[in-house]
C-alpha cells in the first residue's frame, strides 16, 4: 500500500477476517449489521496526505470470489457528516480501479480512509464467503500538468493592424502556408513590433523565427510608463528555426506593472537579409521547459 502521509495512516479491520498469501490480502467479512461501513478496514488519521483545493486518485488493484461492490470513503470527524463516498464494482479477476478525490473542502481535523464491504443496498453481491483480494492500492496527489492558454498572436496579424514597424520603407509581406511571414530586411534598418501590449509580471515573451543570414534581435520592455525599462537583449539567428524567449520576470515588470508594452526588432548592418517570423506570443509557462 502506499498511503502517504506524515502522520497516521495505522490500519484496523472491522468485523472482517483478512489474511495474507504471497503479498494479496484476502478478506473476508464476519457478521452483518446491514450497512456498508458495518465490515471495513480503515486507515485513520491520514489527514496529512491531504490539502483543501488539491486532486487526488485512489488506484486499487482487486477483485472478488464473484461480483461484488465496495465503497471507499474519506470520512471526517466523528459527528460532522462529512464525507466522500466512491463505490467499486469489482469483478473476479484482479484488476485496477482508479477513483478520483476532489479535496476542495477540509472534512476536518481527522480524516480516515475507509474500506466498507457490509451488506448495503447499495452494494450488490455481499456475502460471508464472497472474499475481496487485495493486490495493492495507493493514494496520489493529482498534478495538473495542463498547460495555460497560450495567448498566440500571429506575426501576420499584428502587421496588418499597424504593430509592425519599420525604420526604414515597410517591406512587402509574404504569408506563407504554415502561418507564418516572410519579408526582406534591409541591411541597417530595424524592423520589429512596437508597442505589443499585454505581458504581465512573471510570463514570458517568446518569438520564433529564422532568417538567410545572422540578424540581431533586440528586445525592450516599457512598464509604468519607464522607456526600455529593463534595457537589452542581444542575440543572433541564422537559417535554423529558433526560439527566442524573454523572461519579463526577470526583465523588470512586478506585481503591479500597468501599461507594460514590449519591443523586438531586427536587423544587419551589412547585408539585406530574408527574414521568416512563425509566431510570437505572451506565456505563463517557459517553453523551453
Amino acid at each position: 500500500s502506499n498511503v502517504p502521509s506524515s502522520e497516521g495512516g495505522k490500519h484496523t479491520i472491522e468485523n472482517a477476517d483478512i489474511t495474507m498469501e504471497e503479498g494479496i490480502a484476502k478478506i473476508l467479512p464476519v457478521g452483518t449489521g446491514w450497512y456498508a461501513s458495518y465490515n471495513k478496514l480503515k486507515f485513520a488519521g491520514i489527514q496529512g496526505s491531504f490539502e483543501v483545493g488539491h486532486k487526488y486518485k485512489l488506484i486499487l488493484e482487486a477483485k472478488a470470489d464473484s461480483a461484488r461492490s465496495i465503497q471507499l470513503a474519506l470520512v471526517g470527524d466523528w459527528g460532522s457528516g462529512k464525507s466522500i463516498k466512491n463505490i467499486v464494482a469489482l469483478g473476479t479477476e484482479f484488476d485496477k480501479y482508479e477513483v478520483e478525490i476532489d479535496y476542495a473542502e477540509a472534512l476536518g481535523s481527522n480524516v480516515d480512509l475507509e474500506f466498507h464491504f457490509g451488506e448495503d443496498g447499495a452494494l450488490p453481491g455481499f456475502s460471508q464467503t464472497n472474499g475481496i483480494y487485495v493486490k495493492s492500492f495507493g493514494l496520489y496527489e493529482v498534478i495538473d500538468n495542463s498547460q495555460p492558454e497560450v495567448k498566440e498572436a500571429q506575426i501576420f496579424n499584428l502587421m496588418t493592424e499597424g504593430k509592425f514597424y519599420s525604420t526604414g520603407t515597410l517591406p512587402t509581406l509574404t504569408p506563407n502556408a504554415d502561418g507564418s511571414v516572410t519579408f526582406t530586411a534591409k541591411k541597417g534598418s530595424w524592423y520589429g513590433f512596437n508597442e505589443f501590449n499585454g505581458p504581465k509580471y512573471g510570463q514570458y515573451f517568446v518569438i520564433e523565427m529564422s532568417a538567410s543570414e545572422s540578424i540581431n534581435i533586440d528586445y525592450k520592455v516599457d512598464a509604468d510608463g519607464n522607456p526600455y525599462h529593463a534595457g537589452r537583449v542581444n542575440t543572433n539567428v541564422g537559417e535554423e528555426k529558433t526560439m527566442f524567449v524573454v523572461d519579463l520576470f526577470a526583465k523588470g515588470l512586478n506585481e503591479t506593472s500597468v501599461q507594460t508594452l514590449i519591443k523586438a526588432c531586427f536587423t544587419n548592418y551589412t547585408k539585406d537579409v530574408d527574414v521568416t517570423v512563425y509566431s510570437c506570443y505572451f506565456t505563463d509557462v517557459d517553453p523551453r521547459d
